[in-house]
């Protein structure tokens, strides 16, 4: 796996209106990249919505190849520290989205491994 077939099989797979966490009903994909914006924002509230972008899934790509292959919260708290603190819960859903997207397969609760 690499960013180009990552980022393919993210834009093919993710679309508005999909669950990305079917333990989570809020969990909610409501806007996807465009030519003028390349993030995804996603509801994790009834009132609530966090932006991930590509060029933060690419980094977080790269980062868990350096990593052996496993995702999990210090790949992205090493990234992303401000973002994690502020929303704890942008590391499950960076995993889900790549779940979702085909990149990523979840090992257990709190770790996803590439999927090759």
């Amino acid at each position: 796996m690499n960013w180009i077939i990552g980022r393919q099989l993210i834009l093919e797979n993710i679309n508005v209106g999909d669950y990305i966490d079917p333990n989570n009903p809020n969990r909610i994909i409501i806007a996807t990249p465009t030519k003028e914006h390349s993030e995804f924002r996603v509801q994790i509230g009834a009132a609530t919505n966090i932006s991930i972008s590509l060029e933060m899934l690419e980094a977080i790509l790269k980062a868990t190849i350096a990593n052996k292959g496993i995702y999990n919260k210090s790949v992205i708290y090493q990234l992303y520290p401000r973002m994690v603190n502020n929303h704890g819960c942008h590391v499950h859903v960076v995993g889900r989205l790549f779940s979702v997207a085909g990149v990523m397969q979840p090992i257990g609760t709190r770790n996803y491994t590439i999927v090759n």
